[in-house]
């Protein structure tokens, strides 16, 4: 198997993981708030058949978190951009966030992992 890998980059100590999809998982999705205000919401998931895994923007819609659970609206996901596809080996994909709860931009990383060689 071989799962997506969710990390973060902390200053003080470096990435650490924060999630792991693997094929049967639902997707995950973050949302980045943006200087003017937007907020793009970006899904991430590994395929069913665990060769690759993909990350998508969203083209409009909203997502909702209440306590640890989170709730998108779907229906656009037909329409969603894929901005990166990950497969074994291909290296990971960073990009730079600003959540609704952190008060600074943060690093976030995606790997396609092995599954052997997981933490």
């Amino acid at each position: 198997m071989s799962p997506l890998r969710i990390e973060a980059f902390h200053s003080s100590k470096g990435w650490s993981e924060i999630g792991i999809i693997g094929p049967h998982d639902p997707f995950g999705s973050i949302s980045d708030n943006l200087p003017s205000g937007h907020r793009d919401i970006f899904i991430f998931f590994c395929s069913p058949d665990d060769k690759y895994s993909v990350i998508k923007i969203l083209p409009e819609g909203f997502d909702l978190t209440l306590n640890y659970f989170r709730n998108i609206s779907l229906e656009n996901l037909k329409e969603a951009k894929e901005i990166k596809r990950l497969t074994l080996g291909s290296g990971s994909y960073e990009m730079k966030i600003k959540t609704d709860i952190s008060p600074i931009e943060r690093k976030i990383r995606f790997t396609h992992i092995n599954s052997s060689k997981q933490k």
